[in-house]
C-alpha cells in the first residue's frame, strides 16, 4: 500500500522538477540570447503617425535638424518595421522569434522608440503600447489622436483640436492639453487631467480622478466604482458625476444649481443658486464634499 502512494509521488515529484527546470532553462536561453540593438531610420513626408508597440517605450522629440528621424532600441528578436506610406509614418513590432522564444519571451532590459520630427504638426494618429510608457510633449499639435496603453502610463502634453481618445487599463494617465473632446476610460489606472476642453468624459473602475484647473465649455461628465474623484479649482457648464464607493471632493469657479444624491455618504456643499449650471453628483457610500473658489 505505502508503495502504491510512494511511486506516484516520485513521479510527480520528477515531472515538477523536470517542468521546472526546463521553465528556468527557456527563460535564461531567451535572456541571454536576446541582445539590445540601436537602428535609426530617417524618415520624412509624412503628416500622420501609426505606432505600436509592446515593451518600448514611446516618446516624441523635437528634431534640432531639417530631417526626422527613428531611433529605436530594441530586443534583436523583436525590431520594428518603419516606413512611410500614403503620408503615414507607421511603427510596428516585426516579431522574428520561433516559438521557443516566444514560449520563454523574457527581455532583461528596457527598450525605448525615439521619435525625433521637423515638424509638430500632424494629422489623425494612432499610438498604441501594452507595458511600455508613451510620452509626448506640449510642443506637438494633432487634429485628432488616440492613445492605448495596457500596464504603461501615459504623460500626454500635446494639443489636439478635435477628438482626443486615451485608453488604458492599469496604466496611470496624465493629460495636459487644449482640445474639443477628451474622452478617458481606465480600469485601475489613475487619470489626472490639466486642460481647457468643450466636452470631457472620464470613466473608470478603482482609479481616482483628479482635475486641476481643467475648464469644460459644456459637458463634464465622470464615472467610478470605487475610484475618487477630486476638482481642483476647475468648473464646467454641465456637470455629472456618479460614484459608488468612491467620494467626490474639490473646488468649482462657480456657483451652481445643486442635485446630489447619496445613500450613507456626507454631504457638504454651496447653496444653489436659481439659474445656475447644473452639477448633478451621485455616490452611494462616498462623501460629497465642494466648495466654491472666493
Amino acid at each position: 500500500m505505502k508503495k502504491a502512494i510512494l511511486i506516484p509521488l516520485i513521479v510527480g515529484g520528477a515531472l515538477l522538477t523536470s517542468t521546472v527546470a526546463f521553465f528556468v532553462t527557456g527563460v535564461i536561453y531567451s535572456a541571454n540570447t536576446a541582445k539590445l540593438v540601436t537602428n535609426e531610420y530617417v524618415v520624412d513626408n509624412f503628416s500622420k503617425l501609426n505606432v505600436e508597440t509592446t515593451t518600448a517605450n514611446i516618446e516624441f522629440r523635437v528634431s534640432e535638424e531639417e530631417t526626422s528621424k527613428v531611433i529605436c532600441m530594441e530586443n534583436s528578436k523583436i525590431p520594428h518595421l518603419v516606413k512611410v506610406e500614403d503620408e503615414t509614418l507607421t511603427i510596428k513590432p516585426d516579431d522574428k522569434r520561433n516559438w521557443f522564444d516566444k514560449a520563454f519571451s523574457f527581455t532583461p532590459y528596457e527598450t525605448n522608440i525615439i521619435i525625433y520630427t521637423s515638424s509638430t504638426n500632424f494629422l489623425a494618429s494612432n499610438f498604441k503600447a501594452s507595458t511600455g510608457n508613451i510620452a509626448v510633449p506640449k510642443d506637438f499639435v494633432f487634429t485628432s489622436l488616440n492613445v492605448e496603453t495596457s500596464t504603461g502610463d501615459s504623460s500626454l502634453k500635446c494639443r489636439v483640436l478635435d477628438e482626443y481618445n486615451v485608453t488604458a487599463s492599469t496604466g496611470k494617465v496624465n493629460v495636459e492639453t487644449i482640445a474639443k473632446n477628451l474622452n478617458v476610460v481606465t480600469s485601475t489606472g489613475n487619470i489626472t487631467v490639466s486642460a481647457t476642453l468643450d466636452n470631457l468624459n472620464i470613466s473608470a473602475s478603482t482609479g481616482s480622478v483628479t482635475l486641476n484647473n481643467t475648464l469644460v465649455g459644456k459637458n463634464l461628465k465622470i464615472k467610478t466604482s470605487t475610484g475618487d474623484v477630486t476638482l481642483n479649482d476647475s468648473d464646467a457648464s454641465s456637470i455629472d458625476i456618479e460614484t459608488s464607493t468612491g467620494y467626490v471632493k474639490g473646488t468649482l469657479l462657480t456657483y451652481k444649481l445643486f442635485d446630489v444624491k447619496t445613500s450613507t455618504g456626507k454631504v457638504n456643499i454651496p447653496p444653489s443658486i436659481l439659474g445656475g449650471n447644473p452639477c448633478n453628483i451621485k455616490t452611494s457610500t462616498g462623501d460629497i464634499n465642494i466648495t466654491i473658489k472666493e
